[in-house]
């Protein structure tokens, strides 16, 4: 079961937009603005700063006796998904929720991926 850890939602856009947030998530991302976005590709300073600009951020430190979250592993995750966003232009929308980082790793439960019909590919 993939429970325990920080959750965090990460979703890709094809107009190069990356974003990653953390709970609370849903309809109050938007009415909190918790959110980061970078355009892509990205570098892994880029990543860092994104992880740490999130305003509920805190919750990755052990916040209230809770464990550390594996930042390098959310770093390495939003890596990867510009990496393959950039590769694949048939990618429309990509949608990692949730994204359950522990003390060691993290497991993604979810992927969505929606694609360009091939004849309207953007490359």
């Amino acid at each position: 079961m993939a429970d325990g850890g920080g959750h965090a939602t990460i979703a890709a856009d094809e107009l190069t937009d990356l974003g990653i947030n953390l709970p609370p998530r849903g309809v109050m991302v938007e009415v909190l603005k918790d959110v980061a976005f970078r355009v892509l590709s990205i570098s892994a300073r880029s990543a860092r700063r994104m992880i740490d600009e999130i305003k509920s951020a805190t919750l990755l430190n052990g916040f209230r006796g809770r464990p550390l979250v594996d930042k390098k592993a959310i770093q390495h995750l939003l890596l990867a998904v510009s990496e393959i966003i950039g590769s694949y232009p048939e990618i429309q929308e990509m949608d990692l929720n949730p994204v359950i980082a522990y003390e060691d790793g993290l497991n993604v439960v979810d992927v969505g991926i929606i694609l360009t019909p091939e004849d309207e590919t953007r490359w």
